[in-house]
């Protein structure tokens, strides 16, 4: 019984997102030429009333389709229809179906270009990080709306659904890819390195690492003090719990 309370609240939720993919389904149910061609005159089924659209929502009209002057008999606008007779519902539904589509698309699009990007800038690519860095000052200059008009329009002329796809995938790859490589380097093994200054006062710092054979790579950070004391004396001591490296 406690169950069915705390679950009481969220019925009306529900029973509407029922509603609504029911809905969808009989849109989706209805053929796309319902969407597409009008129907510019039409009498109501029963009474033969000679009507012109737009129809009104639960109205069954025998419809005359423009340019064929095919009947369509008992077609139930569930929705109404537009100034061309065109089923609400059945553009509703075949344009939402077309958006999840789309979103689909930029979504998968945008997660596989992050990922990419990701791992590479974890595994110290420098062209990368460069372009990151690029694109991460042209976003700041810019809101992803009109950058996504520009990338939009640029390719418009190739294909106005592919377009759109590349133009939400590029404004959103960079927050992926950084969230992937501080994930990435988070799952490194560390060790700590020490590096004598010119001044000769040692500086220690804990640094992430990928092990390749014999081959160590370190993942450092220009501001740190560590790295420039590296790039001053490159002979230093690097300690993990089972390796002691000498470079």
């Amino acid at each position: 019984m406690r169950r069915f309370r705390a679950f009481l609240p969220f019925l009306p939720t529900l029973a509407l997102l029922g509603l609504l993919a029911g809905l969808l389904l009989a849109g989706l149910r209805e053929p796309v030429r319902w969407a597409e061609h009008k129907y510019i005159l039409g009498n109501l089924t029963g009474s033969g009333r000679e009507v012109i659209p737009p129809y009104g929502p639960l109205t069954r009209v025998d419809v005359y389709e423009q340019g064929t002057n095919t009947l369509e008999r008992a077609h139930l606008y569930v929705l109404g229809s537009d100034a061309g007779g065109r089923d609400v519902l059945a553009l509703i539904a075949h344009g939402a179906l077309l958006s999840l589509q789309l979103v689909v698309l930029v979504v998968l699009l945008r997660v596989l270009l992050g990922i990419v990007m990701g791992v590479a800038m974890g595994l110290g690519s420098r062209r990368v990080r460069t372009l990151t860095a690029v694109a991460g000052r042209w976003v700041a200059g810019f809101p992803y709306l009109v950058l996504a008009i520009v990338v939009i329009t640029a390719l418009s002329g190739w294909s106005t659904f592919g377009a759109f796809a590349i133009a939400m995938a590029v404004v959103g790859w960079r927050d992926v890819a950084q969230l992937t490589a501080d994930r990435f380097v988070a799952e490194m093994r560390h060790g700590t390195l020490v590096a004598c200054a010119p001044d000769g006062y040692p500086q220690v710092s804990i640094l992430p690492f990928v092990r390749t054979g014999d081959q160590i790579e370190l993942h450092c950070v220009q501001a740190d003090p560590t790295f420039g004391a590296v790039r001053a004396n490159p002979r230093v001591t690097f300690f993990v719990s089972d390796l002691l490296a000498w470079s």
